[in-house]
């Protein structure tokens, strides 16, 4: 699924689906993609929703994410992260610290998009 908004009970998710992704290329031109929409909104109006499942992560991409994740902080309102394995857990706790940022992690997409949603 390419990233973008996708609408959700009359409100705007934003999308960001690292689904399947192995390549560390690939998921830079995902995170890059992203980081251009998000940052053209408002300052906290974004609603993300991140998809992981089967997604392999490196060093390299760790790295991007944090800096992906820091660089959204003022454009993000609410994040939710659907598919989380093991290790991408570990990921996330680093990512929150590097970001001071809360994330939200989901097993079912339906209960992510009604807590985005939600106030």
């Amino acid at each position: 699924m390419p990233n973008g908004f996708i609408g959700y009970q009359g409100e705007k998710i934003y999308l960001i689906d690292v689904s399947g992704i192995t390549d560390s290329r690939e998921f830079f031109r995902t995170l890059d993609a992203a980081a251009v929409d998000i940052r053209s909104c408002p300052l906290n109006s974004v609603r993300t929703l991140v998809l992981t499942s089967n997604a392999r992560f490196d060093s390299q991409v760790v790295e991007k994410f944090k800096l992906f994740a820091k660089g959204n902080t003022p454009y993000v309102e609410k994040s939710a992260i659907v598919g989380l394995s093991g290790i991408q857990g570990v990921v996330l706790n680093a990512v929150r610290v590097f970001t001071k940022r809360k994330f939200e992690v989901f097993k079912d997409l339906e209960e992510a998009k009604k807590y985005l949603v939600s106030d």
